[in-house]
């Protein structure tokens, strides 16, 4: 058994950011994910196309910058200019022309030039991270908490494990505090009974992704970020290699909503993408139907509260 000050339960940017803070702060802190990578839905496919590498950020596409904490934490990534503004806001799609969109979606959104999953690296920089490894429980110790995990199989590898001792993936760490990051339904799972949690839902969200050839008819379409209204299928499109300095293809990015979503949780990938490409052909006048080099659906179990 090993001791922590604060043991972080998720890796996304909150369990990250708060990690740095803390470990700042000159606490011993360790932070673990069940998750091959860092980010969670701050999260950017790579794809070799042609024998081009790709990042197309399939999670949160944008961000804005609003808290002077995280203004602070991306200083050193907007000084340097790989943190930039992409877009003075999102414009409105309504039956296949373009609007001023409400003063909400106006405020600037930023990227990362090189994929927004780089935003969780730069956080990530010097913390202790355990990856591939799903906790399990966790219980009062007197003043303490045990948080049980278990490696997940593909950790095996780990010189630190046995591979023909199952239970050599299993462990117990032991800290302070433990600061559980996760969305609230799988959090509800891990912590006691008699700790209150918020009551909340989560919207489910497909996204799909598509690559196309510079000038194909997407490329017809204006606007680089926008939402739809009025449509019963689409939510948000993104032409995700304007982000990029240099790109050889053109990409885009769409979110189903949040409805259609659910009502398809369980559908066929392809089927999805297939969707949502017919859907915004019609939406927006362009064929994105037409030899796409790439498609890609990715399901956002718990997109957003």
């Amino acid at each position: 058994m090993t001791s922590h000050d604060v043991i972080v339960v998720g890796a996304g940017l909150a369990g990250l950011g708060a990690a740095r803070v803390l470990m700042d702060a000159g606490l011993s802190v360790v932070v673990i994910d069940k998750g091959r990578g860092i980010g969670g839905r701050c999260a950017t496919r790579r794809l070799t196309v042609e024998g081009h590498a790709l990042r197309i950020d399939h999670g949160a596409p944008c961000f804005t910058i609003r808290d002077p904490a995280f203004r602070e934490a991306l200083s050193p990534l907007l000084d340097a200019g790989v943190v930039r503004p992409w877009v003075d806001g999102l414009v409105t799609a309504v039956e296949g022309r373009f609007e001023v969109a409400p003063a909400v979606f106006t405020e600037p959104r930023y990227v990362h030039r090189e994929g927004n999953a780089a935003i969780a690296r730069h956080l990530a920089d010097g913390l202790d991270i355990i990856l591939e490894t799903a906790v399990t429980a966790l219980e009062r110790d007197g003043n303490s908490w045990r948080v049980t995990a278990e490696a997940l199989e593909a950790t095996w590898r780990s010189p630190e494990l046995d591979p023909d001792d199952p239970g050599s993936a299993k462990w117990v760490k032991e800290s302070a505090r433990v600061l559980v990051t996760c969305p609230l339904p799988q959090t509800r799972a891990l912590v006691p009974a008699d700790v209150p949690l918020p009551e909340e839902t989560y919207d489910v969200v497909w996204a799909v992704m598509a690559v196309y050839r510079p000038g194909a008819s997407p490329s017809s379409v204006p606007p680089d970020a926008f939402r739809f209204e009025h449509e019963s299928l689409l939510d948000r499109a993104y032409r995700d290699s304007s982000k990029r300095d240099t790109t050889p293809f053109e990409t885009w990015v769409f979110h189903a909503r949040a409805d259609w979503s659910a009502a398809n949780f369980d559908a066929d990938r392809v089927a999805i993408a297939r969707d949502v490409l017919a859907a915004a052909s019609r939406a927006l006048g362009a064929d994105f139907e037409a030899a796409p080099l790439v498609v890609q659906a990715h399901r956002w179990r718990y997109a957003r509260p």
